[in-house]
């Protein structure tokens, strides 16, 4: 969601269809899930910046079935008369409005995010820093968190055409890359999310 309509907002598979809430303040879009396709954890005892590399794809957006139509039409009705611009500028969820039956709500999350690109031995990353605030089954968190994107990984998983091998050569800059990262980053107080 997005406050800013000049905002940039790259169409990607995952994205299924655009809306604004009723007062035009919110523009919000309607997501596919994600599919996981590989995850590990990469531990470094002597930092406390630990990783998981995890690579995902979506499917690419088709017309939806007709139960998920409804269900989407639902949502999007919801959302255009719930979605609010609270007092610190914040998109949220107004009371007034309750979630329509047989929808619940377990989770939420609001987030601030900066991306930055960078161009190093020829290869193209993207790093995205992300301050967080989540709501998951009635427990509030704060937390940072910081994506590593391979540029050359996305756009072959976003293609659906690649091969193993395509992606495990990139591997070791990827890492190296993800090593410069952590380098240049620290933990500060856990307990609101810094970094």
């Amino acid at each position: 969601m997005t406050l800013d309509d000049n905002e940039p907002f790259e169409k990607s598979d995952d994205l299924l269809s655009f809306h604004y809430t009723r007062d035009e303040k919110v523009k919000f879009c309607l997501c596919l899930c994600y599919t996981k396709l590989l995850s590990f954890d990469i531990l470094i005892p002597s930092r406390q910046l630990g990783s998981r590399l995890l690579l995902r794809s979506v499917p690419k957006a088709e017309t939806p079935p007709p139960e998920m139509e409804e269900e989407q039409r639902i949502m999007v009705d919801y959302l255009s008369k719930a979605l609010i611009v609270n007092e610190e500028g914040c998109v949220d969820l107004s009371c007034d409005y309750p979630l329509p039956d047989g929808f619940d709500q377990a989770y939420w999350r609001r987030s601030v995010r900066s991306t930055y690109p960078f161009n190093i031995g020829g290869e193209s990353f993207e790093v995205m820093i992300s301050k967080e605030e989540a709501w998951d089954h009635g427990k509030f968190e704060n937390k940072a968190d910081i994506h590593v994107h391979c540029n050359f990984w996305d756009e072959k998983l976003k293609e659906g055409d690649w091969e193993p091998e395509e992606i495990a050569s990139k591997l070791p800059s990827f890492l190296s890359f993800v090593r410069d990262v952590q380098r240049n980053f620290s933990l500060g107080d856990e307990q609101d999310g810094a970094i």
